[in-house]
């Protein structure tokens, strides 16, 4: 999508500090509670259907397709009548206009030359033909005859997106490619203009659920679409999304963190759209989905959120061992990401009987999911300590060959993490290793590694804090408050009994491993 200056200006900048109500004061709308508001159009009401006028609240693009054929229009174009201001001084009117109702000094405004008007309109031209597109599919999918809409309403059923409290939600109904198209072509957009974009081109859309991905400002820049059926391929996506905005939902996210939309503190990532879409629709704005699975949070996407100014993520997976795993890769993604949100993952045994956050929620409703947020909630780097017992334990219970080559692991992880991480590792990763092997970290502490070992792990770790709780924990679940066990320091290691045989070292030494320390018979790692 093109982007100019002028673009950015009114699109970033004012339309955020704008309220709907005040901008259209003169559209009598039917509930200004909902995104999509609705009423008679202001430019010529006698003629026009009690609904005909349509407001997106977030964006304040309006579009009237039965009376005036237009979609998806700048708020400019309302100020100026319904159509476009001409260029010149004109369009600085109603800009300085626009901005004088946000609060901005109009010292501030961008360079308005014949370059960037142009660029302006051409960046009009692709916006409303996106918001047409969808809003036709959103209208469809609430106002065709009951047979065209059973396999989908069945699907949303299934869901629990049923109700009012999700009609306004950005969800639609393509119809068959033939019928868009020529809907396009009524809104004013030339064939030119619809080929160039696609939007009509795969016939497998049609009966399809869709929706669409928008950046965090609202400007849409691709649509997902789902079979109702579970014909596949169940989901299908308009071009690559991924490069402009991480996740799906994140326009809700911004639009609910305040007027300038400039960070979200705290976002809630489920995997699947329609998750999302179930909390959202129950007022829980900060909901955003990875629109696959957990582990395509690759280290660029958690980038990209904390560059548009996601500070906190708390990671939702199901409680199933696929999803479980997808949210480890995740969670080691954002370890090695620069810079990147801090991240929380709620642990799935919190969604006791229901297998995902949204059937929690339509089951106990969303005060009770955010109590389970607030008490199975684990940082990342517990997460990972957590997963990383669950790998090592045998299915029998803890052996001292188990619980070192655990430890292995946890120093090698620990060593080679960078330095800023590490209050974060001795606040989080440490006290889950050491009350998972029931060990004080003196007990494996590695010592006397050679010149070979040093250089493999970049540096010796620095000593985490050893006056940490030891707690026993289960599974990946924490502790319960009767769970909590005093355990004494390992005392140290006297000398070994006589007539018991050490192994030889893979080098020759003596019978201690270079990398633990430890008496090689009791280790067995050969390290």
């Amino acid at each position: 999508m093109l982007r100019s200056t002028l673009a950015d200006f009114i699109d970033l900048q004012c339309v955020p500090r704008l309220a709907a109500a005040e901008v259209y004061g003169n559209v009598q709308f039917d509930d200004l509670r909902r995104r999509y508001l609705r009423g008679r159009c202001p430019f010529d009401g006698s003629h026009a259907g009690p609904e005909s006028f349509v407001v997106d609240a977030w964006t304040l693009r309006w579009s009237c397709l039965d009376h005036c054929q237009k979609g998806g229009q700048s708020v400019l174009s309302y100020l100026n009548g319904g159509s476009l201001p001409q260029a010149g001084g004109e369009l600085r009117a109603l800009v300085e206009r626009l901005a004088l109702g946000a609060g901005i000094p109009s010292g501030t405004l961008p360079e308005i030359s014949k370059e960037t008007d142009e660029e302006f309109r051409a960046h009009e031209r692709v916006a409303g033909l996106l918001e047409t597109f969808f809003l036709q599919a959103h209208t469809l999918l609430h106002s065709a005859q009951p047979s065209v809409r059973q396999s989908a309403e069945a699907f949303l059923a299934r869901h629990g997106l049923v109700g009012e409290p999700f009609d306004d939600l950005p969800i639609g109904l393509a119809a068959d490619m033939r019928s868009v198209h020529r809907g396009l072509e009524m809104a004013g957009f030339t064939a030119q203009e619809i080929d160039a974009s696609a939007l009509t081109a795969d016939e497998r859309l049609a009966g399809r659920l869709v929706g669409p991905i928008r950046d965090r400002s609202g400007r849409i820049l691709s649509f997902w679409a789902r079979d109702p059926l579970d014909r596949s391929p169940r989901v299908l996506f308009k071009g690559s999304w991924k490069e402009e905005t991480a996740l799906v939902g994140l326009d809700a996210a911004f639009h609910g963190a305040g007027s300038r939309r400039e960070h979200v503190g705290d976002l809630l990532v489920l995997e699947r759209v329609f998750d999302a879409l179930v909390l959202q629709g129950l007022g829980f704005s900060r909901a955003a989905a990875v629109a696959g699975p957990a582990s395509d949070l690759t280290r660029a996407r958690w980038e990209r959120l904390a560059a548009l100014g996601v500070r906190r993520v708390t990671l939702v997976p199901d409680d199933s061992g696929v999803s479980r795993r997808n949210a480890l890769v995740a969670v080691e993604s954002v370890f090695r990401a620069k810079p990147a949100p801090d991240v929380w993952v709620l642990l799935p045994e919190g969604l006791g009987q229901h297998p995902t956050a949204a059937e929690l929620v339509r089951a106990r409703g969303l005060r009770e999911f955010q109590s389970t947020l607030q008490a199975r909630l684990v940082h990342a780097y517990r997460y990972k300590a957590l997963a990383l017992l669950e790998q090592h334990r045998p299915a029998s219970g803890w052996t001292e060959i188990a619980r070192h080559r655990a430890w292995k692991e946890a120093i090698e992880f620990y060593a080679t993490s960078e330095a800023k991480s590490r209050p974060n590792l001795d606040a989080h990763f440490v006290p889950a290793m050491v009350a998972g092997l029931q060990r004080s970290w003196d007990a494996f502490e590695p010592q006397g590694r050679t010149s070979t070992e040093v250089a493999t792990l970049e540096a010796p770790p620095p000593r985490p804090p050893i006056s940490v709780p030891l707690v026993a924990t289960r599974s990946l679940g924490p502790p319960g408050p009767t769970e909590t066990i005093s355990l004494a320091v390992a005392p140290a290691r006297g000398a070994d009994p006589a007539g018991v045989p050490r192994r030889p070292a893979r080098n020759g030494a003596n019978g201690y491993c270079h990398l633990h320390h430890c008496d090689t018979t009791v280790c067995f790692c050969f390290d």
